[in-house]
Formats: C-alpha cells, sequence, structure tokens
C-alpha cells in the first residue's frame, strides 16, 4: 500500500469539502422555508379584532390561526378571559378581515361574537363573564344570514362621535349587490353596537355610487346615498338621517 492510498489527498479532502458546504447550502434553506410555510400555514396567528366591554372591565380577542388551504375554510380563535373558543369560517380562501368578526356587548358581562363568511350562515357565539368560570356557547342560526361590510366610516367633528356605514349582503352571495344598509354609531372610544337600518324600497337599488356624510354639530348626522344618473352625474337618491341622542 502506498502513501497516496492510505492518507487521502489534499485534492481528495478539497472535494468532500465542496460536497459537503453543497449539501448544506441546498438542505438548510429548504428546511427554514418549510418551517416559515409551516408556522404561516398552521400556527402564526393574525389579529382581526379586540373589544373591550363597556367598562372596559372584559376583553375578547379574535385571530385568525394560519392560513386557509387552497379554497378550504379559515381558522380563527376567540380568546377571551380564562379560556379561548377555536371556530371555522368558510370564506372561499380568502383571507379574512375585521369584517368576517363582529362583537356586539348586550351588557357589560355578556357579548355576542358573530362570525360571516361567504359560503356559510352566520355563526354567533356566546360569552358569558358572569361566572368565575365564563362560558362560551355556540348559537345555532337557521334563518337566512348576511354578510356585513364595512364600506366608509366618519367622526363628528369633536370626536366624540362616529359611525360606520356597513353594507347587509344575503348569503350566499351570489353578486346581487347589497340586500340593506346599516349606518352603525355611538361613542368614538366605544364598539358599535347601535344601528339604524335601512332597506330600499322594493330593492330598486342594491349599490350605492357614494356615500356623503353630514354632520349637523356632534349629535345628529345625515347620510346621503348618490346615485349616477345616464349622464354619469350624481343625484341623491335617499338619506338616512340619525339623532346620536336618542
Amino acid at each position: 500500500m502506498n502513501k497516496e492510498d492510505a492518507f487521502p489527498t489534499d485534492s481528495k479532502k478539497a472535494k468532500w469539502g465542496c460536497l459537503n458546504w453543497m449539501v448544506i447550502l441546498i438542505i438548510v434553506p429548504l428546511v427554514l422555508i418549510t418551517g416559515v410555510f409551516l408556522y404561516e400555514m398552521y400556527y402564526e396567528e393574525r389579529l382581526l379584532k379586540v373589544s373591550n366591554s363597556p367598562s372596559n372591565q372584559f376583553t375578547i380577542e379574535i385571530v385568525e390561526k394560519g392560513s386557509a388551504f387552497w379554497f378550504g375554510p379559515s381558522k380563527v380563535r376567540i380568546k377571551y378571559k380564562g379560556g379561548q373558543l377555536d371556530r371555522a369560517i368558510s370564506n372561499d380562501g380568502s383571507t379574512l378581515s375585521s369584517s368576517n368578526v363582529e362583537v356586539n356587548w348586550d351588557q357589560e358581562d355578556t357579548a355576542n361574537v358573530t362570525l360571516y363568511g361567504d359560503e356559510q350562515q352566520p355563526e354567533t357565539i356566546e360569552i358569558d363573564f358572569t361566572d368565575e368560570q365564563v362560558k362560551a356557547v355556540v348559537i345555532k342560526e337557521d334563518v337566512p344570514g348576511f354578510k356585513s361590510s364595512t364600506v366608509q366610516s366618519s367622526e363628528s367633528p369633536n370626536g366624540q362621535y362616529r359611525i360606520e356605514i356597513r353594507e347587509m349582503t344575503s348569503l350566499p352571495d351570489e353578486g346581487h349587490g347589497f340586500h340593506s344598509i346599516r349606518v352603525y354609531y355611538g361613542k368614538a372610544n366605544r364598539d358599535l353596537i347601535m344601528y339604524e337600518d335601512y332597506e330600499p324600497y322594493q330593492s330598486e337599488i342594491t349599490s350605492v355610487d357614494e356615500y356623503r356624510v353630514n354632520w349637523e354639530g356632534d349629535e345628529r348626522v345625515s347620510v346621503k346615498l348618490m346615485k349616477k344618473n345616464q349622464n354619469f352625474e350624481l343625484n341623491m337618491y335617499d338619506s338616512i338621517d340619525i339623532d346620536l341622542t336618542q
């Protein structure tokens, strides 16, 4: 046996070193990319909405957990004092937003969380904080539901009140426009619970080209529904007038 057979040459060592580095440079990025993908797909939490009770004693936080696979449902997690509840929203695979969830406080210690999706009826979960052990109960709804989409918001001149204009679309959404309009209103620093419901006469319109909001001081607001005529000129179709003190 000669010396070349007994001991690898520097050239052979260099080749093995290059091969090892090539494996590392290929495998490590693949592992990292796979890890990031799995984290974003199944574990990452993205905040959708935080809601406080009227006196800020209780808090509900709703997050989207992971991402929808293909056109499958999205997972949401509802977090509250001492617990959490996992639900799913069928939204045609689209990324969820704050318009897919709604929180309404009946009183200081009771709230209703409603989940909306393009391919499902709204689902409401009642969360009761009255006992030490918080209860979350899913309420089944058999009546046709609506999807709420916020299209515009506005604050009063002194910032005391605010409104949100939401278009309510019947589910399943068949692309025929909205069913009605809701103008939610209340204190600027609170979740909006009260609303004025407007349903066009005999469904004459299913869309609005522009909403014009006019405040009369801090306590009265008028929302004008503008539609374009044949000459593409904006004309007022109707208005929604609200007295925020009532």
